[in-house]
């Protein structure tokens, strides 16, 4: 039995980058207002522009079902590479001390 996709550790508030297509070259910054079980709702924020574009259902862009909804414009998000670097740091100290890692509140 495989096990379900589990979507990467997120929460509101967080800034994550986001794209029409998991290949796309140009990603905009996003903060994270709703986490879903396995999307998130985001405010974008686009270069000189007073108004935030909103995605609702985006998914990660490593998600197995990704592809079922290609065209419904929600598109996808990565975490940035200061917080790829932040949860890889969080790993590596919880293995040094030989705990789990905690999540944050």
């Amino acid at each position: 039995m495989s096990k379900l996709y589990e979507m990467p550790e997120v929460k509101v508030g967080d800034v994550v980058l986001w794209s029409h297509s998991p290949r796309d070259r140009d990603k905009v910054p996003a903060v994270v207002t709703k986490v879903h079980k396995r999307a998130v709702t985001l405010s974008l924020v686009v270069a000189e522009s007073p108004v935030l574009a909103l995605k609702d259902g985006a998914k990660h862009c490593e998600d197995p079902d990704r592809m079922k909804t290609i065209g419904q414009g929600d598109g996808y998000w990565e975490h940035t590479q200061r917080t790829k670097d932040f949860l890889a740091m969080r790993e590596l100290l919880a293995s040094l001390n030989d705990s789990p890692p905690t999540k944050p509140e």
